[in-house]
C-alpha cells in the first residue's frame, strides 16, 4: 500500500490475500504451468489461502505465503486445525487443544520480482 510515497503496508500489517478453493501442489506442477501460474496470478499476492486438500500448509514460495488450514472435521493427519493470522503472524492451530502446529512472522517475508 503506497500512502504519501511510502510504502507502509508491513508496518500497518496490511497484506493482500487470494482465496482460491484448491491450490494444486506446487511440486506436482509442470516447469510451464509453474511459471505461468506465479507470473499471471499470484505474484501480487501476499497470501494465497486454500482449502478443499484437508492437508495443512504453512509455507512460503517466491515471497508469498502458502496457506492451507487444513480440516476441522476430517483432516488427513489427524490433526483438527484452523488458521489464523493475527499480530503479522500467520498460524496452524490445533483445533482441540489450541496448540500452534506452525508459525511465519509475515514482515519477514521478502518479495520477490
Amino acid at each position: 500500500m503506497m500512502v504519501t510515497g511510502k510504502d507502509i503496508s508491513n508496518k500497518l500489517g496490511i497484506f493482500l490475500i487470494l482465496m482460491v478453493c484448491v491450490f494444486m501442489p506446487y511440486m506436482a506442477m509442470k516447469r510451464q504451468k509453474k511459471k505461468e501460474l506465479w507470473q499471471q496470478n499470484f505474484y501480487v499476492a501476499d497470501v494465497v489461502a486454500s482449502g478443499h486438500t484437508h492437508k495443512k500448509v504453512l509455507d512460503v514460495h517466491q515471497g508469498v505465503l502458502i496457506l492451507n488450514p487444513g480440516s476441522t472435521t476430517l483432516p488427513k493427519d489427524g490433526i483438527k486445525s484452523v488458521a489464523k493470522i493475527k499480530d503479522n503472524k500467520a498460524m496452524l492451530l490445533d483445533l482441540l487443544t489450541g496448540e500452534v502446529l506452525s508459525e511465519i512472522d509475515m514482515r519477514s517475508i521478502e518479495k520477490e520480482g
